[in-house]
């Protein structure tokens, strides 16, 4: 039989070690959001408009000797720049003062730090929030990473979502790339002399008090038929405020006269 002081010492030291590890998840916690708000501008909807743009500004062609294959268009990047960033890993330790880089096709994050320019990897899937600052469109990317329950059981082929609107309805976007291999030999080629990087835009919808998410398109046929049980409600408001869907901001304010209902 254990004596009582000793048994008196196991007790307060189980709960100084279970307060200990309580304290270091809120720690963690405390971590995370404090950046996700921190580094949080007002966001430009126009996603599509700014990362489309800085694509084509930055995506030259580079040419090689072939007279037929005029290289690779684009690239695997979010952005091409290497932008001022914070990584957030998935214990709560955040990564500052780093410049980054996202690889959209591999899933990686290239950054570089103050005292080391060579470029270091990790795997975006490490990584709890993914911040990028740009210079040019003053705008703040901030990927955070979430697990999402999808409709027919189908799952995303990334982990990492910008949230554009998140007020009862959630609508979520990541920016994804597809490589096309140049095409211009026989007879039925599709006469494309270069290889290609194309950026798409991946959108995800979960309406107000619904658990799975949609895949949509930004058009006014796709979020009418993911609001559907408001259907006369959305059609009206379409109608009567001209709406012609094709931008964040549009979808953003059918998404707020929704939720309203």
């Amino acid at each position: 039989m254990k004596h009582p002081v000793t048994l008196f010492f196991i007790l307060i030291f189980s709960i100084s070690s279970t307060f200990g590890q309580n304290e270091d998840q809120e720690v963690k916690k405390d971590s995370i959001e404090r950046h996700k708000t921190s580094f949080r501008l007002p966001f430009d909807y126009n996603l599509q408009d700014q990362l489309v743009s800085q694509y084509k500004n930055n995506g030259a062609m580079v040419r090689t000797f072939d007279d037929r294959y005029e290289g690779v268009k684009g690239s695997p990047y979010l952005l091409n720049d290497f932008l001022p960033g914070v990584l957030i890993h998935a214990s709560g330790r955040s990564y500052e003062n780093l410049t980054i880089r996202y690889d959209l096709m591999k899933q990686v994050v290239e950054y570089k730090t103050l005292s080391n320019p060579t470029p270091l990897l990790i795997d975006a899937d490490e990584l709890r929030l993914i911040i990028l600052k740009d210079r040019k469109s003053k705008q703040d990317f901030i990927f955070e990473q979430k697990e999402i329950a999808l409709m027919k059981g189908r799952e995303p082929q990334y982990s990492h979502f910008i949230s554009l609107y998140d007020k009862g309805s959630t609508l979520l976007v990541h920016p994804e790339k597809t490589f096309s291999k140049a095409d211009y030999q026989g007879a039925y080629s599709g006469d494309q002399n270069y290889d290609e990087y194309r950026t798409n835009f991946a959108y995800f919808l979960r309406p107000k008090g619904q658990e799975e998410f949609i895949r949509v398109r930004l058009n006014n046929a796709s979020l009418s038929k993911a609001l559907s049980d408001k259907k006369n409600e959305i059609k009206n408001f379409i109608k009567k405020e001209h709406m012609d869907i094709d931008i964040e901001g549009e979808a953003v304010k059918l998404l707020e006269y929704y939720d309203s209902l």
